[in-house]
């Protein structure tokens, strides 16, 4: 149906836009629930706070 081959090109502009797309959703999303990941470090017992003290 068509006489020659379809050749597509991406500029590296593209790339580096994607790029930059996925690195600030990451972003992001790690300020947007850093209460929520703080709570379940917390709960986890991976991380302690320092007023967080069991010993009173």
């Amino acid at each position: 149906m068509f006489g020659s081959p379809l050749v597509a090109y991406i500029d590296p502009m593209s790339g580096t836009i994607l790029i930059q797309l996925v690195v600030a959703g990451v972003i992001g999303g790690i300020a947007f629930f850093r209460r929520s990941i703080g709570r379940m470090l917390r709960l986890a017992c991976f991380w302690k706070r320092p007023d967080d003290d069991d010993s009173e």
